[in-house]
């Protein structure tokens, strides 16, 4: 006869999962290997995750679906756009959002390794042209803030 479940257990791990952590986070915590938090994941019924904010207007970024990691971080394309000073990052995680694409979606897509991308979205780096013009053709010019009304070629506002 085998082991009774321990669900306490596999509540705390599913909300560390909810939290955030990784795979190996949390096998750390438990003293266990990713692999069998991955079980215990697939194991536990999961709720719907629940869905990511703009930070600035409030309105749904993404439905549910979404990394918690993100919450807190994201603006909507819209908010992104009016920043004071324009960073590419936030500019690009909120077009992913909307789009619904995950990092690795969008990075088939575009051609582009995922932690190039990931890189962007924290503003640890700024494309080069070819990578612009890549994330270009999946999102089109509004990415770069071609064609918005009151700017120039440079993205400032006209006066």
């Amino acid at each position: 006869m085998g082991r009774h479940p321990n669900h306490e257990r596999r509540q705390q791990v599913f909300e560390l999962r909810q939290q955030g952590l990784t795979l190996a986070e949390i096998g750390a915590r438990f003293g266990v290997t990713r692999q069998w938090v991955s079980a215990m994941l697939q194991l536990q019924q999961a709720p719907p995750v629940p869905a990511v904010c703009c930070r600035q207007c409030k309105t749904v970024v993404i439905p549910a679906g979404a990394t918690l990691r993100a919450v807190g971080r994201v603006l909507c394309v819209a908010c992104a756009k009016k920043l004071s000073s324009p960073r590419f990052g936030p500019l690009l995680l909120a077009h992913r959002l909307a789009a619904g694409l995950s990092v690795r979606e969008l990075s088939q897509r575009a051609g582009l390794s995922e932690k190039t991308l990931i890189q962007y979205e924290r503003g640890q780096f700024e494309p080069k042209f070819r990578s612009l013009v890549k994330l270009v053709r999946v999102f089109g010019p509004g990415l770069v803030g071609f064609g918005r009304e009151g700017t120039g070629n440079d993205g400032r506002e006209r006066s």
